[in-house]
C-alpha cells in the first residue's frame, strides 16, 4: 500500500513549499558535485562517495544558516555524537538519508540527541511540532548516482511511514541563475575598390620615369 502523500505545511507552517525546496535543491547540487569527484578507477568506492556527500551536505547546510535572510528560519542543532547532524526548519528538526521513503533505515527512526534538545526547547513555544511525529528527508538517487527526487517523510510514534511529500527542486529562476551573452560587434560596411590592371598600373610607371628624365 503506497504511503499517503501530504502537504507538509497544513501540519508544520514552518514547512513552506519554497523552503523545502531550497534545501532540497542543495542536497541535490552537493551530491552532483560529489559524483563529479568520484574516481573508481583510483580507488573509490561507494562507502567513499557516501561520506563525502554526508559530510559536504552537512557542512553546505551549515554555510547556508550563516546567510542572514536564511537564518531566520534555518538552524543546526547541536549534537553530542561528532558523525551525527540534524537541522532546522523554524522549530521542526529534520535529518536526510539516502534511500527509500518508503523504508527509511533503522538508525533514523529515532530521534537523535539534538533533536530531542530541540523539541524540549520548543515544547514551551505555540508553533511547537508534533510530539509524537518525526520529520526526515529522503534522498533518492538514479543509476549515474545523483539525487533523482527528495521526499519529505513523516513517521509516526510506532515507527511507520504514515505520509510524504515529494519536494520539486528550485527553477534556474529562482536560484537567480542568468545567461550572459556576449554584445553584437558592429562592424561598419566594407567599400568595394575597383581592382587595378597590371596594364593601368605599367603605364602609370611609364610616365612617371618619363617625367622623372
Amino acid at each position: 500500500m503506497a504511503t499517503p502523500e501530504f502537504e507538509p505545511w497544513l501540519k508544520y507552517p514552518a514547512l513552506t513549499a519554497d523552503r523545502l525546496a531550497r534545501i532540497a535543491t542543495l542536497i541535490r547540487n552537493v551530491r552532483k558535485e560529489c559524483v563529479d569527484l568520484y574516481e573508481p578507477q583510483n580507488g573509490d568506492g561507494p562507502w567513499s562517495l557516501g561520506c563525502r556527500v554526508y559530510e559536504r551536505t552537512f557542512f553546505a547546510i551549515k554555510e547556508a544558516a550563516k546567510d542572514k535572510a536564511v537564518g531566520t528560519w534555518l538552524g543546526i542543532n547541536k549534537e553530542c555524537h561528532a558523525l551525527q547532524f540534524s537541522f532546522n526548519i523554524g522549530p521542526v528538526s529534520l535529518r536526510f538519508f539516502r534511500g527509500d521513503p518508503e523504508d527509511p533505515p533503522s538508525r533514523y527512526l529515532a530521534r537523535s540527541d539534538g533533536e530531542s534538545l530541540h523539541l524540549q526547547y520548543c515544547i514551551h513555544f505555540d508553533d511547537r511540532p508534533a510530539v509524537d511525529s518525526m520529520l526526515r528527508l529522503a534522498v533518492e538517487v538514479d543509476s549515474a548516482r545523483e539525487a533523482a527526487a527528495v521526499f519529505l517523510i513523516e513517521i509516526d510514534e510506532y515507527k511507520e511511514v504514515i505520509g510524504q511529500y515529494r519536494i520539486p527542486f528550485e527553477s534556474a529562476t529562482n536560484l537567480n541563475i542568468r545567461t550572459f551573452q556576449t554584445p553584437p560587434i558592429n562592424i561598419a560596411p566594407v567599400k568595394a575598390e575597383p581592382i587595378k590592371t597590371e596594364t593601368e598600373a605599367s603605364q602609370r610607371e611609364m610616365k612617371s620615369n618619363a617625367g622623372s628624365k
